[in-house]
């Protein structure tokens, strides 16, 4: 017959339950080495399908190709029209991640602040993956003025989501040089490859 202490131990155990914050490519590097850890990714949240091309076709965003080639929940909700880096209605996109009763929120190269009270109704409340080592590089693009200030090194930082942009506690950080032949896009890639590992290493702990 087993405990209740036994059962309280299982339950820390557990994997948390996520909700993934995420648009482009790289966003996909973190949300798949998340998936293929073996963490329960509860739903996806990413932008709505936007017109490209000659024809303006709406396409779906490249998180959203893979999260419904995984079969995962997906949340596509539009941002505001005057303020695009906010969500049109903050409430709604509260109530839909709610519903899935994820217990952390984890935001990989995702543009729209996520609301705090969103956050807040969040058990472990949320991390953001971000390419710099912060304070340093905040903001959309850090990478390409890393490169552009001639920096010879930069790094990842998983930092809490706050009330402004890549302004919460830094969870954890790793160094990285930026190489003569690096690109943006090589260098991106690379970030976020070594963020998603430091991720699922602290993840366990961070619970």
């Amino acid at each position: 017959r087993r405990s209740f202490r036994y059962f309280g131990n299982l339950i820390k155990m557990m994997p948390p339950r996520i909700t993934f914050f995420g648009t482009p490519e790289y966003s996909i590097i973190v949300a798949n080495t998340l998936f293929e850890a073996g963490f329960t990714l509860v739903c996806i949240v990413t932008k709505p399908p936007r017109p490209v091309g000659r024809k303006q076709l709406p396409t779906p965003t490249p998180m959203a190709k893979w999260s419904n080639s995984k079969k995962l929940p997906t949340i596509l909700l539009p941002g505001s029209s005057e303020k695009p880096w906010l969500f049109a209605d903050e409430s709604e996109i509260t109530k839909q991640v709610i519903n899935y009763r994820p217990d952390i929120l984890i935001s990989a190269d995702y543009t729209q602040k996520i609301p705090m009270e969103l956050v807040k109704q969040t058990k472990l409340g949320g991390l953001n993956v971000h390419p710099s080592l912060l304070p340093a590089y905040r903001g959309p693009a850090p990478v390409p003025w890393a490169i552009l200030n001639g920096e010879t090194e930069t790094g990842v930082s998983i930092v809490t989501l706050s009330e402004h942009f890549d302004s919460g506690i830094v969870i954890s950080q790793e160094k990285d040089s930026i190489l003569p032949t690096d690109t943006s896009n090589i260098l991106l890639k690379r970030l976020f490859e070594i963020g998603a590992a430091l991720i699922v290493k602290i993840l366990p702990s961070f619970t």
